[in-house]
């Protein structure tokens, strides 16, 4: 994944196993692996995002698939994974309209000035009152058996007709999303809820990645380990060529001396991270410490017997640099 360091990765696992108990952490880790490397979101920061909302998420009625779709499709706008996950909290906390729930969203600092504690079936029936259009008596907030659906069927259908209910206002004159957005996510985190909403389409195909992601992580750890072979094996058969087609052992030493020499500069100067974003880098560093932009090969012996020119080892060393 793109985490900088273990301790994020495994706090974020950590979290995310605890809210869905059910799933097995290579499952987890499938879903976010598929889903950042398929749309608008990072691996690291779907992981951030659910890090900070998998418990409120998965306590209204949320499955970590649709939890993982609503981390998706409200990055898709906002590309902010930190606010993306306090904003989905702050929905699925604020759509119960409960005091507790009040209470907790008061606790993370969120602005509850706005927030009406309410029964669940006049919380219901605001939500079908603003989502009502024509062929269309609105959305629930709960299934047939009175119990609460999840926040990622109820966003789904909303969004399915957030089109219509501002083509509708147009024409009555009302402003039913912007209440829509207040009501069921405060102001400050209107924009999240937002995000969700305009993109219905973004939403389903995240769900459908999201479910459809077994052996992902997997796969792709495989491919990473046989391109890391296959660069080995690379190196080892070169390897076996230079000294059987090379009678001088002088030139050999110095190869070996030089890469002694890097590996003791790279662990000097701790830039490994700079080698792995780019082959380049060990050669800039080593430029950069000479000073001068020269090599000195010059005055190598091993170089005055093959007769190699200075500028033409230059050319060749930075030439392996850029390659991966």
């Amino acid at each position: 994944s793109e985490f900088t360091n273990i301790d994020d990765a495994t706090s974020s696992l950590i979290s995310m196993s605890q809210a869905f108990k059910d799933l097995e952490k290579g499952e987890i880790i499938d879903v976010v692996n598929n889903l950042g490397n398929n749309f608008a979101i990072s691996t690291d920061g779907l992981a951030t995002a659910l890090k900070d909302s998998a418990s409120s998420l998965q306590t209204a009625q949320n499955d970590f698939y649709e939890a993982a779709a609503l981390t998706t499709a409200a990055n898709t706008v906002v590309q902010d994974p930190a606010k993306v996950g306090a904003g989905l909290r702050t929905i699925a906390l604020r759509l119960t309209g409960t005091e507790a729930a009040r209470e907790e969203l008061a606790a993370l600092g969120e602005d509850v000035d706005d927030f009406i504690v309410t029964t669940t079936s006049t919380m219901d029936q605001k939500i079908k009152d603003l989502t009502k259009t024509q062929g269309n008596f609105g959305v629930s907030l709960l299934d047939m058996n009175g119990n609460y659906r999840s926040t990622y069927e109820v966003l789904l259908d909303i969004a399915k007709i957030w089109d219509k209910i501002a083509e509708e206002d147009l024409i009555t004159g009302e402003n039913r999303q912007n209440a829509l957005l207040e009501m069921m996510a405060g102001k400050n985190r209107s924009n999240i809820l937002a995000s969700v909403l305009q993109s219905p389409e973004v939403l389903e195909e995240a769900y459908a990645y999201a479910i459809d992601s077994e052996g992902s992580a997997q796969q792709e750890l495989e491919k990473q380990l046989e391109s890391i072979s296959g660069h080995v094996a690379k190196l080892q058969n070169q390897w076996q060529n230079l000294w059987a087609e090379t009678a001088n052992r002088d030139v050999i030493n110095f190869f070996l001396d030089l890469a002694t020499s890097i590996l003791k500069v790279i662990d000097g100067l701790g830039i490994i991270p700079t080698l792995l974003l780019g082959g380049g880098g060990i050669f800039a560093t080593i430029k950069s410490i000479q000073g001068d932009g020269k090599w000195g090969f010059k005055n190598r012996p091993h170089f005055k017997k093959l007769n190699m020119p200075s500028k033409t080892v230059h050319n060749a060393i930075i030439t392996l640099g850029d390659t991966d």
